[in-house]
């Protein structure tokens, strides 16, 4: 696949190949030492094929539709009240002595039906949900925001 970046010294569009500078981020360094922005909206985006990861169905836990330990058992009958019958609520192994139970659903299909009965919205788009930056990432998108708007200030 072809990434296409916009360059910031001339507005000239720079395409390569190489997935890491595409995964850099929305703002990289180019080879030749020029700022750039990623332009997926000019990139061809293939479907992916039957079988890939992304379109097999998988397990979902959400934070956001899960609740305290306090309020399980009020969520998993206001679950089955709405015909949600496959809708688990699990203890967090992040939380000790389960003080929070996240929503566990079967796939896609029940996440979202679960979701817009209890009046969620997903902003962060699903394709987000559960990312994490690394350290090197953080790092590339500090530098590109001090260099457009200089270092940060600490604002008392």
């Amino acid at each position: 696949m072809k990434y296409i970046f916009q360059r910031d010294d001339n507005g000239e569009l720079y395409y390569s190949d190489d997935f890491d500078l595409a995964m850099a981020g929305a703002f990289v360094t180019l080879p030749d030492g020029t700022k750039a922005k990623r332009r997926v909206d000019l990139e061809v985006q293939q479907k992916p094929k039957e079988g890939h990861a992304s379109t097999v169905d998988r397990p979902i836990l959400s934070d956001n539709l899960g609740c305290t330990a306090k309020q399980v058992d009020e969520f998993r009958f206001r679950a089955k009240e709405g015909g949600f019958t496959d809708v688990e609520f699990v203890p967090d192994k992040n939380f000790k002595d389960n003080y929070f139970y996240q929503a566990k659903f079967t796939c896609r299909k029940q996440w979202e039906a679960y979701k817009g009965f209890r009046g969620k919205v997903d902003k962060n788009g699903r394709l987000g949900s559960g990312a994490t930056l690394s350290e090197g990432a953080l790092e590339t998108a500090k530098e590109m925001v001090e260099g457009v708007y200089g270092p940060a200030k600490v604002l008392t």
